[in-house]
């Protein structure tokens, strides 16, 4: 998940939440809250981690994921979906949720 990919640069680069908020611009409360997974990042503050960080962005959003683990795939989804649905639709919106319905069936 986003936070744990984050902890494990942080233990990389040797850097403490303190030094990498201010390496972010990030208050210390708001980059806790991207390491235990309460709080979804924006592309600014993704960008801004994954240089602070010294890796890629499509590390830390897990997009070399691996497909065979629902857990991670379903917070992948859950990412892209909270970034973009206010872009969608209402039919758009209707087809994911009737996805997840038929699936349950």
């Amino acid at each position: 998940m986003f936070g744990d990919r984050i902890k494990e640069q942080m233990e990389k680069n040797n850097l403490s939440q303190k030094e990498l908020a201010e390496k972010t611009q990030l208050t210390e409360a708001s980059l806790s809250r991207y390491i235990r997974n309460q709080r979804t990042p924006d592309a600014n503050v993704v960008a801004n981690l994954s240089k602070a960080l010294g890796c890629k962005a499509d590390f830390l959003l897990e997009m070399d994921y691996n497909d065979k683990d629902p857990e991670a795939e379903y917070y992948r989804l859950k990412r892209v979906i909270e970034r973009h649905r206010s872009n969608w639709t209402a039919k758009q919106k209707a087809t994911l949720i009737n996805t997840l319905l038929e699936a349950s069936e």
